[in-house]
């Protein structure tokens, strides 16, 4: 290795030992400062990132419960409907039993055959067979 001569104040590539130096520790003062600026904006724009993205999910959250609540209304509504429309053609078929037994009752007399009416009626879970020449 090889020393240089320091006679001048020379000191690799440090020049003197006064003004220089005071530069260095100001550019270094100035790229911490920087850096430090650039960190905290950078900081910043992750926090409003992660904020913004925070609320995203809140949101796609509570759409996706306004959805399900939706959903589940209208399901409710169906079964109203899918009820009601069992109700109506339970309460038609009563009304054709009826008319059956009034129409042959009125009808034919002794004259009439035997016929035999197989309703299966869900509801009730049983199958009735109806007498129509005993009416």
């Amino acid at each position: 290795m090889m020393e240089e001569d320091d006679s001048q104040g020379d000191a690799g590539t440090m020049r003197g030992i006064g003004g220089p130096v005071r530069n260095k520790k100001g550019a270094s003062t100035a790229l911490i400062d920087a850096v430090s600026i650039l960190a905290t904006a950078k900081t910043q724009d992750k926090e409003r990132k992660f904020n913004f993205l925070s609320e995203h999910l809140q949101q796609q959250g509570e759409l996706r419960r306004r959805e399900l609540d939706i959903e589940r209304k209208w399901l409710d509504l169906e079964r109203e409907k899918t009820a009601m429309e069992q109700e109506k053609t339970n309460l038609m078929m009563r009304q054709l039993e009826e008319s059956i037994r009034v129409g042959i009752s009125h009808g034919k007399g002794s004259k009439s055959r035997k016929k035999n009416i197989i309703i299966d009626d869900e509801e009730e879970e049983s199958n009735s067979i109806f007498d129509l020449e005993n009416v």
